[in-house]
C-alpha cells in the first residue's frame, strides 16, 4: 500500500509528440511535467500539466480500475482521445495500484472518427 501511495504522489514527466487539449487549453508538443496538486480528500484529485511555458489544471471527473496491462506493468500512462483535427487528454494512470482518472473530453462532431493514443510517463527527477 505504501508503494502505491508513493507512485501516485510523485511528479511524472511525459514526452508528448503532438498538439493536444487539456484543461480547456491547447498545448504544444513537448516534454511535460505532471503533478498531483490536490490529493483525493472527499473528491477527485486535481493535476497540473506544464512544460514550463504553458500550464493546465485538470480536475478528474471520474475514476475506475486501471486496465489490466497497465496494472501488470505499473508504468504511468496518459491517454488521449484523438479525432481528425485534435487530441484531448482524457485519462491518467499514475502507476502501481492507483485508479485511472478521467478528465472531461471536449465534444467532437457526431460522426467524427476517433482513436486513443497512449503516452508513457516516467518519474521526474528534478530540473
Amino acid at each position: 500500500m505504501v508503494a502505491a501511495g508513493a507512485a501516485s504522489a510523485q511528479d511524472l514527466k511525459a514526452e508528448i509528440p503532438f498538439t493536444f487539449r487539456a484543461g480547456g487549453k491547447t498545448m504544444a508538443a513537448g516534454e511535460y511535467r505532471v503533478t498531483m496538486i490536490s490529493p483525493r480528500t472527499g473528491g477527485f484529485p486535481v493535476y497540473r500539466i506544464s512544460d514550463g511555458h504553458q500550464t493546465a489544471l485538470l480536475m478528474a471527473s471520474d475514476s475506475h480500475e486501471a486496465k489490466r496491462e497497465w496494472l501488470k506493468s505499473g508504468v504511468p500512462v496518459l491517454a488521449f482521445q484523438c479525432g481528425e483535427s485534435r487530441c484531448s487528454l482524457t485519462q491518467l494512470y499514475s502507476g502501481g495500484a492507483t485508479p485511472t482518472y478521467k478528465f472531461l473530453d471536449p465534444s467532437r462532431g457526431k460522426d467524427e472518427p476517433t482513436h486513443t493514443t497512449y503516452v508513457v510517463m516516467r518519474p521526474h527527477t528534478g530540473d
